[in-house]
């Protein structure tokens, strides 16, 4: 068995440190601040058995339509070769499924971390899970990206077409991906990373991620993309919602300054219900988009395309918008299921209910 040889090790509880929990009982990314000697992640962090499991991300395999994707650890180790990994990482981002939550003590870092990312050659392949090395929370605008010789904010990163200002947390099925961002990106997205959780993080370069000791900023970043928007820039949330899942955090309106929200990969296992808006300038390989934004200025009407997929087959599904203050009051705005032809008026509805046929 591979996995009953590996080990890995943590501060432990009987060290002065600072408490974090690390899942949940269920499916989510997971980080770990620190990893250090003698401690074994089937003494707490993994239950013995198949059901239990840490993933991460193989971006050499981030086409693989199989779970090749995904390198794991589980008791009796994988039977594959290439399927298995022995040893964990600090700041890096797992998928991570046991019976209960890990309480685990680790020291406070007194410096600043720094976290390679890789570009990838295809399109998956930019996606990094990344972690949160430090032990209290970290403002997502603080991260500093290091590319060739010159350290940015991630708002000149983005701009420079480095890496991205977002990334995504997941913290179960029922809540789905949430969005974080620089501020002032996207409507309703978090702002900073949470100790012992991980994220998706979309790089478009090799280059180098560093999270600053919380408390201590880096300079102060420029203008964003979002704060340059001119005024007829505008956006609208969508959600769409099943039995036990929802993607909440995807966007529609005008204006093309911010930069492109990829939709991060499907989660390892588990009921998902997914909304992305397809682009016909972008290839097929190309990962699909959580945003659909137009060029501001269009004359005549304007046409967002979006698709829904899930997993869970023959069941109901609920698309909501709940916020459309922010869209022009002479903007008509019409919902129409290219399914059933069916139209629906959104100005004075707010919900349109459906059932998946098939997957």
């Amino acid at each position: 068995a591979l996995a009953a040889t590996y080990t890995w090790s943590f501060t432990t509880a009987t060290a002065p440190g600072t408490p974090v929990d690390i899942g949940a009982g269920q499916l989510r990314l997971i980080s770990l601040p620190m990893v250090v000697a003698g401690f074994s992640p089937f003494a707490g962090m993994l239950d013995l058995n198949r059901n239990s499991f840490l993933a991460r991300w193989n971006p050499t395999k981030a086409m693989d339509t199989t779970y090749g994707k995904y390198q794991y650890l589980v008791f009796g180790g994988m039977p594959q070769a290439g399927l298995a990994f022995a040893t964990a990482e600090a700041g890096v981002g797992y998928w991570h499924k046991s019976a209960n939550a890990y309480h685990g003590v680790f020291t406070p870092r007194t410096e600043s971390f720094d976290l390679p990312l890789l570009g990838g050659a295809d399109s998956w392949a930019h996606w990094n899970l990344i972690g949160v090395p430090h032990t209290t929370a970290v403002n997502f605008a603080s991260l500093q990206v290091i590319h060739g010789g010159v350290t940015r904010t991630l708002t000149a990163a983005a701009d420079a077409l480095v890496t991205a200002n977002y990334g995504w947390k997941y913290l179960g099925a029922a809540q789905g991906y949430q969005l974080v961002s620089v501020p002032a990106l996207y409507p309703g997205a978090g702002t900073t990373l949470e100790p012992g959780l991980g994220y998706w993080f979309w790089a478009d370069q090799d280059c180098t991620l560093r999270y600053p000791v919380p408390g201590k900023a880096p300079a102060a970043a420029g203008p964003s993309k979002a704060s340059r928007a001119a005024a007829s820039d505008w956006l609208a949330q969508l959600q769409v919602s099943g039995p036990g899942c929802r993607d909440a955090f995807n966007y529609f309106g005008l204006g093309e300054t911010r930069a492109r929200l990829a939709n991060p990969p499907t989660p390892v296992e588990g009921p998902y219900v997914d909304l992305w808006f397809d682009d016909p300038t972008r290839g097929p390989d190309q990962v699909p988009l959580a945003a659909g934004l137009k060029p501001a200025g269009r004359a005549g009407s304007t046409m967002w395309t979006f698709q829904v997929d899930t997993n869970v087959a023959d069941s109901p599904l609920t698309l909501s918008w709940s916020d459309l203050s922010a869209v022009p009051t002479n903007t008509t705005l019409y919902l129409v299921d290219t399914a059933t032809g069916k139209r629906v008026y959104m100005r004075t509805t707010s919900a349109y209910a459906f059932r998946a046929e098939g997957r």
